[in-house]
């Protein structure tokens, strides 16, 4: 009756989760995705340990100093450590992508589970609110979310997140509709089961490979999109040293004082580029399709 929670396994004696996670490491790009982002969550953790200096400790008598012994990543045109600024920087990141990619993934797989589970007006309404969405570019919806609420990290974060929305729904809502024709779901029904609790108790868990995978992939979205806004002067305001604001800063020293800007630029590239070889590798390891 409720598949997901029996305890399958294959001829090696491995459960289906087991049995991932073993595909899983044998991709080694999948695990040095894993092991960078890993580390980028130690170094956000610890970052009042790790950096030398406070995010907004000014010097001016040591302004544009180049990467060197002093100081590893330079200074800015405050005499601000640039290294601090991003080791600090990186728990704003962290917490946005975290927290909107939480936010969306709870509503985008709620709307996508009852639109794909009811048929006819529930469905209609729902997915026709999406494709309004979906409509409108994701960062034209965040700028005038945030042109609407003003700056601020909990105004990025919603932004970011309304923005999201619709990658989950139409993902959750194929998935259910693939799963809620099978026999065990007719045979939750025949049994007395309630739609609402067929949903929650017998779809929905079996919908975690698309939405894990799914998440991972909207961490470094959601990244990348509240670096934006901040870039164009619409998501979170200096001194605070989110990494988009930290290049928008350092963009008219790009020519003089190339550091200023390389920097923040290699640690947003890092931790996408971490993201996204996790989530190809979590896809290859959950999709049964693609297993050998």
């Amino acid at each position: 009756m409720k598949p997901y929670l029996k305890k399958e396994q294959n001829e090696y004696g491995f459960g289906p989760w087991q049995q991932a996670w073993l595909t899983y490491k044998k991709s080694k790009t999948a695990m040095a995705g894993l092991i960078v982002f890993a580390a980028l969550i130690l170094v956000a953790v610890f970052a009042d340990k790790i950096a030398p200096y406070g995010y907004d400790d000014q010097n001016l008598a040591v302004r544009f100093t180049p990467p060197g012994k002093d100081f590893i990543f330079g200074t800015d045109n405050f005499g601000r450590d640039i290294f601090s600024r991003i080791v600090l920087g990186s728990r704003y990141s962290m917490v946005i992508g975290a927290v909107a990619m939480s936010f969306s993934c709870i509503v985008g797989t709620i709307l996508g589970a009852i639109a794909g589970f009811y048929n006819d007006i529930i469905d209609n309404a729902i997915m026709r609110f999406i494709d309004l969405l979906m409509a409108i570019p994701s960062i034209m919806l965040a700028i005038s979310i945030i042109a609407v609420l003003g700056n601020g990290v909990q105004n990025v974060i919603l932004a970011v997140g309304i923005s999201s929305v619709p990658a989950y729904a139409r993902q959750i809502r194929a998935t259910v509709l693939s799963i809620k024709d099978q026999e065990f779901i007719e045979a939750a029904t025949c049994i007395g089961s309630s739609r609402i609790r067929t949903l929650f108790r017998h779809v929905l868990p079996n919908c975690l490979a698309p939405i894990i995978v799914q998440m991972s992939l909207s961490v470094s979205q959601a990244i990348l999109s509240a670096s934006s806004l901040s870039f164009i002067g619409l998501g979170i305001t200096p001194p605070l040293p989110e990494w988009g604001a930290m290049l928008s800063a350092g963009r008219p020293y790009i020519r003089e004082y190339a550091w200023i800007v390389t920097f923040p630029g290699l640690a947003i590239m890092l931790v996408v580029f971490a993201l996204n070889l996790m989530g190809d590798g979590l896809r290859d390891a959950l999709d049964p399709r693609l297993k050998r």
